[in-house]
């Protein structure tokens, strides 16, 4: 991880973290906390943060289109807020359900990487930061160098965590067997790759888009070619 100055940034800087970083920091941020992952439920993203930083997330009416709040606190308290509008939805609804969770890890990503930046250089005085707020568009996972970096580097962390490398490669082994495909790209080959990746959206409980988001950041699938017509990323 390196640094560099930003002021468009909430913080003034910028990090930087190598891709294999953030499966490092999320993978040691699930192992603090313990058994917090069950196939079919995925992992406990509130044991991750109450175990771990002593968070206990606020649900509370957000602005429209909001659908999480990170406070950062000069003192080095950070605050969690969640959509409760989502959250009433998340009881009856799949989908809702993971947002939910989508969102709850994002907020967590946004703790784990950027939890010590209000506090500024050693031995500068800590600032008080803007509340990070993340809209439903921040949750789009494509678009690498599209809109707000720490927005991106959030989504990276949310989709480490709730997809652990380790753990998506043994399930996708496992699915990949019990298909009898030698690889995935059998798999796709042999028109499967709906089912495969539907089962692994199952077992981690994220959404069919998380799935695909992820298996590509691991290098498992091709990244989307870009469109040529379409306007380039700002």
């Amino acid at each position: 991880m390196r640094r560099s100055r930003d002021p468009r940034s909430p913080w003034g800087v910028r990090l930087w973290f190598e891709d294999a970083e953030f499966d490092e920091i999320m993978d040691g941020v699930r192992q603090r906390a313990g058994e917090v992952y069950a196939e079919g439920r995925g992992v406990d993203v509130d044991e991750v943060l109450m175990r771990v930083y002593g968070i206990d997330p606020d649900y509370l009416e957000l602005p429209r289109g909001v659908l999480g709040r990170t406070v950062f606190h000069a003192n080095g308290l950070v605050d969690v807020h969640v959509s409760r509008s989502l959250s009433e939805r998340a009881e009856k609804s799949r989908v809702a359900r993971q947002r939910l969770r989508s969102t709850m890890g994002h907020e967590c990503g946004h703790v784990a990487l950027h939890g010590n930046l209000q506090l500024g250089a050693p031995g500068a005085a800590p600032k008080e930061a803007p509340a990070i707020l993340c809209r439903a568009s921040a949750f789009k996972t494509n678009g690498r160098r599209g809109g707000e970096w720490w927005e991106y580097q959030a989504n990276r962390a949310m989709a480490s965590l709730l997809m652990p490398r380790d753990l998506t490669h043994a399930a996708l082994s496992k699915i990949l067997r019990a298909r009898g495909h030698e690889s995935l790209e059998k798999a796709l080959e042999a028109e499967s790759g709906p089912e495969v990746l539907g089962e692994l959206s199952r077992i981690f409980d994220v959404s069919f888009e998380m799935v695909l988001y992820r298996l590509t950041d691991l290098g498992l699938l091709p990244r989307p070619t870009p469109d040529p017509g379409a306007e380039p990323s700002a």
